[in-house]
């Protein structure tokens, strides 16, 4: 098995910014996709949170060792609110908005080997910030990506990817079923909930 969603302690951080102000959020500037990489900051009324995208290595759908990423969240100082590239300078982005509540979408990944079940995957696609007037979201790019997608407008989970799209069809004989739930920061209860399944890749070998 393998859980790469984010940890108590995170989530603790996430939710005490629930009622502050957000005030800005900070990344680099886009490239050739509207992405960022590796680490992007949100300024509060009183913290700064870091969102990072790690890498490590992992037995990726028994594929043997890969780099895969996973979001992660913590407190930071000023003068840490830089890009994590030599020579790039960020670009902040005002917004001066109450956050209502934090949605968090987790994705939930069942791998199916000639029927029978085999290892599953569990990690934070994303959160979303519910302002006053607005969302915001950060999603986690593709598993083997440290690019991270900001979203704003009034309904930033359709702007995600499609669950189970990053899998990419499965070689003969597997499959999985796939399963994404957004839920509430602010009293737990559940948004939204999505499943669906991927199947093999006839080219596969």
């Amino acid at each position: 098995m393998s859980d790469t969603r984010i940890r108590k302690n995170e989530i603790a951080l996430l939710k005490s910014t629930i009622g502050q102000k957000l005030i800005k959020y900070r990344h680099d500037p886009f490239c050739h996709t509207p992405t960022f990489s590796i680490q992007g900051e949100v300024f509060f009324s009183n913290v700064i949170v870091q969102i990072k995208c790690d890498e490590y290595p992992f037995d990726f759908f028994e594929a043997g060792t890969e780099d895969i990423s996973a979001l992660s969240f913590r407190t930071i100082k000023e003068g840490e609110a830089v890009s994590a590239a030599i020579g790039i300078k960020q670009i902040d982005f005002p917004v001066n908005e109450e956050v209502h509540d934090i949605w968090i979408v987790e994705d939930d990944i069942q791998e199916f080997v000639k029927g029978k079940p085999g290892k599953t995957y569990q990690l934070t696609r994303g959160i979303v910030f519910v302002l006053e007037d607005c969302q915001l979201a950060f999603e986690k790019d593709v598993w083997l990506s440290v690019e991270i997608i900001p979203h704003k407008g009034k309904d930033v989970l359709s702007k995600f990817d499609p669950l189970g799209n990053d899998l990419g069809g499965w070689p003969k004989g597997c499959m999985s079923k796939n399963k994404r739930t957004v839920y509430s920061l602010l009293d737990g209860r559940i948004v939204s909930e999505e499943e669906n399944e991927s199947h093999e890749d006839p080219d596969a070998d």
